[in-house]
Order: C-alpha cells, then sequence, then structure tokens
C-alpha cells in the first residue's frame, strides 16, 4: 500500500546552477511582502520568510514556466506507475500558476504549518522550486513538522494542494535559503501568471 508521503513528488536537479542564480539575481532586489495564512491553530499568522512576485519581463519567468511544466509532465508519470489513481484528472486541473514568488528565507524565518487549500478549491497543487544549497535548517516539513524535505539548489518538490499536506519551512539556522513557490490551478485567477495556453496533453 502507498501513504501520503509517496504522493510528494522531488526531482532533483531540475534546474542548473545558472538558472537559478539567473533567477535570484533578478529577483532579490524586489520589493518584498510577508505571508498570511492559518496556522495548525486555525489562528491567521505571518511567515518568516519575505516573499515577492517574480518579474514578470525578465527571463526568470521563461525558467520558471519551463521547469513547471516539466515537473507537472514528471509528477503524471510518477502517479500513473502506481495504477492506484486516475492522474490525468489531477493533471489536467494543473492548467495555471496563480502567481510565481520569490522566497527569502534569513536567519531564525521560518513558516508555520499550513494548508494550500480552500474551500472553493482555487488551487488543486503546489509546486516549490528551491534556488540554494548554502544554508541549514530550512527544510520543508509536512504533516505538522513529522516528515522533513531537504531540498538543494535546483530541486523542486510538487505535491496536491489538499487539507491533508500541512507542511511548513522549519528555522534557519545558517544562512539564507531562496525558493520560487506557486499554487497550480484549474482556471486564469486575477493577477496570475499564465504559463501555458491549453491543457497539459496526457
Amino acid at each position: 500500500m502507498i501513504n501520503l508521503i509517496d504522493l510528494i513528488y522531488v526531482e532533483r536537479n531540475l534546474l542548473s546552477t545558472d538558472e537559478c542564480d539567473i533567477i535570484i539575481d533578478e529577483n532579490i532586489n524586489n520589493e518584498t511582502y510577508r505571508e498570511n495564512s492559518l496556522n495548525n491553530k486555525l489562528i491567521h499568522d505571518y511567515s518568516g520568510g519575505m516573499v515577492c512576485d517574480v518579474n514578470p519581463y525578465k527571463k526568470s519567468i521563461d525558467i520558471l514556466n519551463k521547469k513547471t511544466f516539466s515537473i507537472i509532465e514528471q509528477y503524471y508519470f510518477y502517479l500513473k506507475d502506481f495504477n492506484y489513481f486516475l492522474p490525468e484528472i489531477l493533471i489536467s486541473s494543473f492548467k495555471y500558476s496563480h502567481n510565481y514568488r520569490f522566497l527569502t528565507y534569513n536567519i531564525n524565518d521560518n513558516f508555520h504549518s499550513h494548508i494550500d487549500w480552500t474551500k472553493d478549491n482555487t488551487y488543486t497543487g503546489s509546486c516549490t522550486i528551491n534556488l540554494s544549497s548554502n544554508y541549514e535548517g530550512g527544510e520543508l516539513s509536512f504533516f505538522n513538522f513529522n516528515h522533513d524535505i531537504k531540498l538543494e539548489k535546483g530541486d523542486v518538490v510538487i505535491f496536491p494542494a489538499s487539507v491533508f499536506f500541512t507542511h511548513g519551512v522549519k528555522k534557519i539556522t545558517k544562512g539564507i535559503r531562496y525558493c520560487v513557490n506557486s499554487f497550480l490551478c484549474p482556471k486564469m485567477l486575477r493577477y496570475a501568471n499564465k504559463y501555458y495556453a491549453k491543457s497539459l496533453k496526457i
């Protein structure tokens, strides 16, 4: 049998060092804000990391579009190999990124346990592209910090956005972690970045 951990897919080194550095260099000086979401006590709380929207007029968007499409495609074949699911339905809902957000986690920054799911099913998937390795701590941690995934430079993780996938980021103890996150959704949203015009062909 499978468990929820099996539905979290990590592709190592999907981005090259140069691609990661381009994304960092183009977005590191953008105006930032803090995210707000429900924590595991159902209280709205701010994250420790700083966030900015990726500049849509630079090379970053093309890189992120290409790699997001690639991880979605790989995730489909990964799920299909289990022969347990109908992944076509899920994957066909990954048509748009709501927005590419560049995140910076400095020393002592973390992100409380939360979910990316909303009651109106706005988001169906979550994708994080990791851009740096020279940090300690900062693990992406699932199920109220009971399952850790250490992401290195160029690694990408994708999983369903649902109530079952609580996740957060453990405290950074050394260095800086850079990453880009986006929520995948079946239709164009306000302020969204469209990354391909048609449904993914299975």
